[in-house]
């Protein structure tokens, strides 16, 4: 496709987008306020990288989830939505529980796909050393130090920068150094 055709695919994409949602704003003026607030919040997201809330993964989470949730709330509970109809006072709880769903099923896909991408990044996440293969490991290099000290006629202690560094070289064969324990 050549660059005048996306161009005209583009503007026909913003002005039916247009006539929509002024369509949908003569229809349903708070609904579609709710909306065009997200949309602007959304475009503000996505537009500035550089802002803070990029610089973790689970602040973008937090912010997916957030924006769905308002968004299924502007969806349920503005009384011009259209699917208002289905969640009445006499059915507010399904509300809350459509809610809950929603917020908890962006939160977990989010995060199912940040991993999924770190996983084709790394390759494989895990090492292979579990807490016991490392604890194990750390007492065969003591014994093999003490071993060696003591043929040689030497002391049968290692110093302290020595077993800060055992401990630290099976401290990271235990941690997940690019998935958080929380």
């Amino acid at each position: 496709m050549d660059r005048i055709a996306a161009m005209i695919l583009l503007l026909g994409a913003f002005v039916s987008m247009t006539l929509f949602l002024l369509a949908l704003f003569s229809v349903a003026p708070i609904f579609c306020s709710c909306l065009c607030a997200l949309l602007y919040i959304l475009y503000y997201f996505l537009a500035n990288e550089s802002t803070t809330i990029h610089h973790a993964q689970e602040f973008e989470n937090r912010f997916w989830t957030v924006f769905f949730v308002l968004l299924t709330m502007a969806g349920i509970y503005v009384k011009d939505s259209p699917f208002s109809v289905y969640f009445e006072s006499r059915h507010s709880g399904w509300g809350f529980f459509v809610m809950f769903i929603v917020g908890y099923g962006v939160h977990t896909w989010d995060r199912m796909v940040h991993r999924k991408h770190l996983t084709s990044q790394v390759g494989q996440l895990r090492r292979g050393a579990s807490a016991a293969q490392s604890l194990l490991h750390l007492n065969a290099h003591i014994a093999n130090s003490v071993v060696s000290s003591t043929a040689i006629g030497a002391k049968a202690h290692l110093t302290l920068e020595e077993q800060l560094e055992r401990i630290s070289t099976c401290m990271d064969n235990i941690d997940q150094l690019l998935v958080p324990s929380t």
